[in-house]
């Protein structure tokens, strides 16, 4: 006679939220593959892991996590014309950010705009702000600059000084 007999493992991955550390997290799906990062073809894929979602802050977080230098890397080889925007009136999500800050913000405030590219949403605010960014792309650094953009960092975990808004667009890290 032939038996048939599965034995369950049970496993508990120690994945932590990036934000609040908190294990009590809900798998969302897995990422697929991917061989594109900003806009160029990689010699290797990306290995994505899966998404994550946590219980305590809803914070969404992939796992496992690419290290911080294998996503320096990455970004700073990004193709110029992936991040950049032709027109601001086909970004929806500025035009109503716009009008958020523009409610709540007194004239003067400090905006600080993580991964700010090339400067387009806070020039898009105007004058009316202090405006400041972190970019790590060189290139588009210089260009937010040029747009009057005080480019404070190349990396979040450098920020120095307070701002009355901290905004990030199309940065999922």
């Amino acid at each position: 006679r032939f038996h048939n007999s599965i034995t369950m493992i049970n496993f508990t991955l120690d994945i932590q939220c990036p934000a609040c550390k908190s294990n009590a997290n809900d798998m969302v799906g897995r990422i697929p593959k991917t061989d594109v990062f900003a806009g160029n073809f990689l010699d290797q894929p990306i290995e994505p892991g899966s998404l994550y979602r946590c219980k305590k802050c809803a914070l969404g977080f992939r796992w496992p996590q690419l290290t911080k230098e294998k996503l320096n890397i990455l970004y700073q080889q990004g193709d110029d014309a992936t991040w950049s925007v032709t027109t601001v009136t086909d970004r929806a999500d500025w035009q109503e950010a716009k009008s958020w800050l523009h409610a709540r913000l007194p004239t003067g405030a400090k905006v600080l705009d993580v991964g700010c590219f090339d400067g387009e949403f806070l020039n898009l605010l105007g004058a009316t702000y202090g405006l400041f960014g972190i970019e790590i792309h060189k290139l588009a650094s210089l260009r937010a600059e040029i747009k009057g953009v005080k480019i404070v960092a190349t990396d979040y975990e450098s920020i120095i000084g307070t701002y009355d808004c901290i905004a990030s667009f199309d940065v999922i890290e």
